[in-house]
Order: structure tokens, then C-alpha cells, then sequence
């Protein structure tokens, strides 16, 4: 009878030590989710904010690249060159008038602005002969009392006057040796205008040619 007590006190320290046990890992297995899902939880947070932080970046991104596109669209102009006022078609220029014997003609910008530069009616070239005049390849000039000036896209506005002006026309002008690209200077002993396929020389009174080849 002794030792069946015993056993029955063994049973039930067994059995609450099981149960107390089987409760701790209920409480550990209850625990250990919630720990879980509130982990899963913290993750998607931290990658939507990650998300977020990245679509912000790149839409900055976007947008500073826009700019640069814009300022470097302007920079170099419409047709995307370099300098563009120096491909402008001759329709586009923009044009003024200048006091003509007659009253106002109109002529396109960079000759007025040459004809002011080098003193206008008050200057050497004097007062406009006729209207202005359109040249070959998108060209214009205006002949004035002391000289010409002539004015293309790829050469800007140039006065041209003289023995050198009389030699250029008679071997062919504009057609034959292109637009001046320089307005009269001196040099060494007499004076020289350079164009587009020649330079021609006033040394001595005698005037020579000389083409680029």
C-alpha cells in the first residue's frame, strides 16, 4: 500500500510537470508568432519606405536630367548646333531699316549693324544707293556711296570698296570668289580684302587676285 501511494504521488508531479511544460511551450509557440508577424510586419514597412525613397530619387533624378536637357537644348539652339545664329537661314534674320536718299529701306540686321559701326550716313560709306539686294546662297548686300556691304550666314556682314572691290566684281564677284570675309585693311605697303576662295591685294596701284588653292 506504501509504495502504491508513491507512485500515485509520482504520477501526479509527472503529470504537472507535463502540463506545465506543455503550457510554457504554448506560451513560447504564442510568443514566437507574434514575434514573427511582427517582424514580417517591420520588413514590409521598411521595404515600402525603401520603395518610396527610391521612386523619389529617381523622379529627382528625372527631372534634374530634364533641366540639363533644356539648358543644354538652349545652349546650343534650335538645330541643335553650336552658335546657331551662324546657320540661320537668310528668311529668318532679323531685319531693320536705315535712312536711305529716298527715305527708309529695309535691310537685314548685321548690315545695318556694319553700317553703323563704321559711322553710317556720317562715314565713308556714305548714304544707301537702292534698296537692298539679295545674293546667291541665302546672301544679301546694299551698295552705298563709298563701298558695298555684303552679308551671308557663313561669313557675317563685310564691306568691300575700291580697286579691290572693282577687281573682285571683275573676276566674277560673289559667284566666282565667294563673300568677303574680311572688310578692307592695311598691310605692309597697301591694303587687302579677304573672301571666301581669294584675298586681292592694293600694292603699288596695282591689284592682284590671289585664289586659295
Amino acid at each position: 500500500m506504501h509504495f502504491t501511494h508513491r507512485n500515485s504521488n509520482l504520477l501526479r508531479k509527472t503529470t504537472l510537470t507535463v502540463t506545465s511544460l506543455a503550457a510554457a511551450g504554448a506560451l513560447f509557440a504564442g510568443c514566437s508568432s507574434d514575434t514573427v508577424d511582427s517582424a514580417k510586419d517591420a520588413a514590409g514597412a521598411a521595404s515600402d519606405a525603401a520603395g518610396d525613397a527610391a521612386g523619389s530619387a529617381k523622379d529627382a533624378a528625372g527631372a534634374a536630367g530634364d533641366k540639363a536637357k533644356d539648358a543644354a537644348d538652349k545652349a546650343m539652339g534650335a538645330d541643335g548646333q553650336d552658335g546657331a545664329d551662324d546657320d540661320v537661314a537668310a528668311g529668318d534674320m532679323a531685319e531693320t531699316q536705315i535712312q536711305g536718299p529716298q527715305g527708309e529701306i529695309t535691310v537685314v540686321q548685321p548690315i545695318a549693324d556694319k553700317y553703323q559701326q563704321v559711322g553710317g550716313v556720317q562715314g565713308h560709306l556714305g548714304s544707301p544707293e537702292g534698296e537692298q539686294q539679295q545674293g546667291p546662297d541665302g546672301g544679301y548686300f546694299v551698295d552705298f556711296e563709298g563701298a558695298s556691304i555684303y552679308w551671308s550666314p557663313e561669313t557675317d556682314a563685310h564691306f568691300v570698296q575700291g580697286r579691290i572691290k572693282e577687281a573682285w566684281l571683275a573676276d566674277g564677284g560673289v559667284e566666282a570668289l565667294g563673300y568677303p570675309t574680311s572688310d578692307e585693311h592695311p598691310i605692309e605697303g597697301g591694303l587687302q580684302s579677304e573672301f571666301e576662295d581669294a584675298r586681292i591685294t592694293f600694292i603699288d596701284d596695282q591689284t592682284e587676285v590671289i585664289t586659295e588653292d
